[in-house]
């Protein structure tokens, strides 16, 4: 239904442990891991720290949708493509700033609730795009019917 992207300003390390903890089977990012200092730091560097999608998808965003706590790190057409969402709070630190996994299930709902909300919005996306599709196809169908009739008629004159 979704092709994932784990995308993050940190350190690929911190990248890993977030994509294990989410995706232990590595069914949902696979590959689709980028962490700006370590994959492009030429952007950070260029953009301030601006996160840019057109390295992940050049020939166009439109289909983009990007789940953030951040706004700002967004910039031009790729920040209308953002759906806030509050800070995500799965991981425990130890002193030393290492990942430490909690105990037990995830108790944030937050990942379950915007999973609801995407599925939403992709099944209406695909019902408006086939319904146009299905108004376009009847159309250019009735009209090429009509001109059929029309030409079959003017050679019986």
């Amino acid at each position: 239904m979704f092709e994932l992207t784990l995308y993050t300003n940190g350190v690929r390390e911190y990248l890993n442990q977030v994509a294990d903890a989410l995706d232990p089977k590595h069914d949902l990012f696979g590959d689709r891991l980028v962490s700006t200092p370590d994959d492009v730091p030429d952007l950070k560097d260029k953009h301030g720290g601006f996160k840019d999608l057109n390295r992940l998808f050049p020939g166009s965003i439109d289909m983009c949708l990007i789940l953030d706590d951040r706004d700002d790190i967004w910039k031009g057409a790729q920040k209308d493509h953002v759906m806030l969402v509050r800070p995500y709070k799965y991981f425990n630190y130890n002193k030393k700033g290492e990942v430490c996994f909690p105990p037990g299930e995830d108790s944030c709902s937050q990942l379950l609730t915007h999973l609801k909300i995407l599925k939403t919005i992709h099944t209406q996306y695909y019902y408006a795009l086939h319904s146009n599709s299905q108004i376009s196809s009847s159309s250019s169908s009735s009209s090429s019917s009509s001109s059929s009739s029309e030409e079959s008629s003017l050679s019986h004159l």
